[in-house]
């Protein structure tokens, strides 16, 4: 994180421009007054914003937004905006609001007009970059990978191309698509949460910019401490039953610890063979159920390039380790908040 970011040097000069594009080249500048803009890595479309300005010289149709960030003279843009429809403020008769979305609305507006086939063997990522071609747009950051369709592949008319999209990067261990900082599509190669990964960091020292409130909650409520699988099938001699329980006396979600039985819905796998392998199969499956999700909530000075998923290291008096960042929301705003909200698994 550069010390401009950090503000090591003590201070920060903050101020916000609105680039006003059209085909992608500037032709003039927003009249801002207030605005948001909200990451959520769980939505089809990520990145939105809600800006409320003057509407003089803005063409809703043809023009898009990129709101800048300037941080000690030096631009970060927050990204580019397609308008939606602007509503007028009743209060002020001027003033209007408008909700804002990043390019890949422009691809889930965009459906197949004619049923699409791709042919058993196709690089996954070239049928992805034939989509974003066809859509007119050249602007894309794609990660490299050889994988390539096991079988024929049809989708249907209607389909919209961001749908085909991230149907084709998920089966190729890629991340949806999205759009960054500077409106281009990405995507990458999935990552975990792990230290070599780590993108963003915050601390708790003399050029923090984690502000006091800190929030953290784990969710065991739902986690099962006893495990049942079952397997029918014809070619056995008899049912196969296996129960795993939970009785490790160091978990907290053990049958000693919660005082009683939680049990699971039914494990039923169809490709056991033994009753050795449902054994293994059911502890296993138990294992990973027991990662559970612990998620934090924390606020930061405003802090641009942040994008999908960051691997986020946290360290505060009581919180220390290595996050995935599933959303944040920025003010646009002199003095305004940065709100993140990080998860990561635990064994327990």
């Amino acid at each position: 994180m550069s010390n401009d970011l950090n503000a090591s040097k003590g201070f920060r000069t903050i101020d916000f421009r609105y680039d006003l594009l059209r085909n992608g080249i500037k032709r003039g500048e927003a009249q801002v007054l207030s605005g948001q803009i909200d990451f959520d890595s769980t939505s089809t479309i990520m990145r939105t914003a809600s800006l409320n300005l003057l509407p003089n010289g803005i063409d809703w149709i043809r023009d898009t937004v990129r709101p800048v960030m300037i941080i000690n003279g030096e631009d970060f843009p927050l990204g580019v905006f397609v308008f939606s429809t602007p509503t007028k403020e009743e209060s002020t008769g001027i003033t209007v609001s408008v909700e804002c979305y990043d390019k890949t609305v422009i691809l889930s507006e965009d459906c197949l007009t004619e049923r699409l086939f791709i042919a058993k063997g196709t690089k996954y990522l070239k049928a992805v970059t034939d989509m974003l071609l066809s859509a007119g747009d050249t602007e894309y950051i794609l990660p490299h990978n050889d994988y390539e369709l096991p079988q024929d592949r049809e989708f249907e008319v209607g389909t919209s191309k961001l749908e085909v999209i991230n149907t084709l990067l998920d089966e190729c261990n890629c991340t949806p698509l999205y759009a960054n900082a500077s409106g281009q599509y990405v995507s990458r190669l999935k990552l975990s949460a792990t230290a070599g990964a780590v993108t963003k960091t915050y601390r708790s020292d003399a050029v923090s910019v984690l502000l006091p409130s800190v929030s953290s909650e784990t969710d065991f409520y739902s986690v099962p401490n006893v495990f049942v699988a079952t397997v029918s099938n014809p070619e056995l001699e008899a049912d196969l039953h296996s129960v795993y329980i939970n009785d490790n006396p160091a978990s907290p979600l053990s049958v000693q610890a919660r005082g009683r039985k939680i049990v699971s819905a039914n494990i039923a796998p169809d490709y056991i063979t033994n009753q050795e392998a449902l054994d293994e199969y059911v502890k296993a499956y138990a294992l990973e159920a027991s990662q559970v999700p612990e998620q934090v909530m924390f606020s930061t000075a405003l802090m641009p390039n942040h994008e999908y998923r960051e691997k986020i290291y946290l360290e505060t008096e009581n919180i220390s380790g290595i996050y995935d960042e599933v959303s944040w929301s920025m003010e646009l705003s002199v003095g305004g908040t940065m709100q993140h909200t990080v998860r990561r698994e635990i064994s327990v």
